[in-house]
């Protein structure tokens, strides 16, 4: 019987190594309302995350971007972002649809601001060519403007 109650401890432990011990990470984020038309030039837009440990956090603290029609990057290998669990709002510019992209560390815990490479942050939130890379996660809605 003593064997026994070894056995499943041992067994215990081993299944709590493997789930309790890994570090989640944000595999996805979703925005709502994934699509919008603006009301009086605007719409507001939040962001909730899955965790790899399938778990939902909501509101995920993100950083969000608006497409314009020409984005002109600044000089550098970084551009800075800050993290907010707020809500967006997204303004009009120009007739026509426009991106909203909402972009986070993968890491559920970052600090509330850093930098991320230019060339992430090119190519997840203004290319919008992957939605995962060198340790960023973004997500895309669309907005309308009439």
């Amino acid at each position: 019987m003593k064997r026994l109650y070894r056995l499943l401890f041992v067994l215990l432990l081993f299944l709590c190594t493997l789930s309790c011990g890994s570090n989640p990470k944000i595999q996805s984020i979703s925005i709502t309302p994934a699509t919008a038309t603006a009301q009086g030039g605007q719409a507001q837009f939040a962001a909730s995350g899955q965790l790899s440990s399938m778990m939902t956090v909501d509101p995920l603290s993100v950083s969000w971007f608006q497409s314009f029609p020409v984005f002109d990057p600044p000089g550098g290998a970084e551009l800075p972002f800050q993290l907010t669990a707020q809500p967006f709002t997204a303004k009009c510019f120009t007739p026509g649809p426009m991106a909203v992209v909402a972009y986070a560390p993968v890491d559920p815990h970052p600090s509330a601001s850093g930098n991320i490479p230019m060339q992430v942050f090119l190519d997840l939130a203004v290319r919008r060519t992957t939605t995962e890379e060198g340790g960023f996660i973004a997500s895309t809605a669309q907005l309308t403007c009439p």
